[in-house]
């Protein structure tokens, strides 16, 4: 991460690690997602997601809801505040991809792309 991304993350007053988490849970929109799924999209421990997650309920970003079927599972849900801080932070991080990438030309991008994809899909 860089010193841009650090700065956007101190000007909306949340941590990387909140933000990541933030980002799976919108992801999933209104059916929300279960802890343990959140633990599959990001390499942190158990304990981590669990407080990562309260921190970003005192917040009011996210809500847990105790699903009907089964009251064991605990779903989290994005809240609208929680869903704009998304929207907001992705605006700027958007923008600071493009701010990095502005000075590659066409096939400096396609070779960085291919090479991201390799380093993912490793023979």
């Amino acid at each position: 991460m860089n010193k841009e991304h650090r700065k956007i993350f101190k000007k909306y007053k949340i941590t990387t690690s909140q933000y990541n988490t933030l980002f799976v849970i919108n992801n999933f929109g209104e059916k929300g997602v279960s802890m343990h799924k959140i633990k599959e999209f990001l390499p942190i421990m158990n304990a981590d997601v669990t407080r990562i997650v309260d921190n970003l309920v005192k917040k009011h970003y996210v809500i847990r809801n105790r699903e009907n079927e089964d009251r064991r599972v605990v779903c989290i849900r994005t809240t609208e505040s929680g869903e704009e801080i998304v929207r907001k932070i992705r605006l700027h991080l958007d923008q600071s991809h493009r701010n990095n990438f502005s000075s590659l030309n066409n096939d400096e991008l396609e070779t960085f792309n291919q090479l991201l994809q390799k380093l993912d899909n490793p023979v």
